[in-house]
């Protein structure tokens, strides 16, 4: 008996699975929103050099805040409905 292999049962194996599978998924999207704060930051640097370059007026950063707004709304959106079609595939 001191020889025998234990067997791990199929409900175990199963939630192991479940959470291994839930551990990876969480660090991609850990690893994506690093990116985009990444991405954020700098953008708000290279902002704020073009700011200091080019002597803009208020209603011209006003309109590239709402571009930049834009673009990074559409990612964040993008970004959504890909993961949860990736997640109905699977269910």
């Amino acid at each position: 008996m001191a020889n025998a292999e234990w067997q791990v049962p199929g409900h175990l194996k199963w939630a192991y699975r479940d959470a291994v599978d839930n551990i990876l998924f969480l660090k991609r999207q850990q690893w994506l929103a690093t990116n985009y704060v990444l991405l954020l930051y700098a953008a708000i640097f290279l902002i704020s050099q073009l700011i200091i370059l080019a002597g803009l007026t208020l209603h011209e950063i006003g309109l590239g805040s709402l571009q930049l707004l834009r673009l990074l709304s559409t990612g964040g959106c993008c970004t959504h409905f890909n993961a949860r079609s990736r997640r109905l595939e699977i269910a």
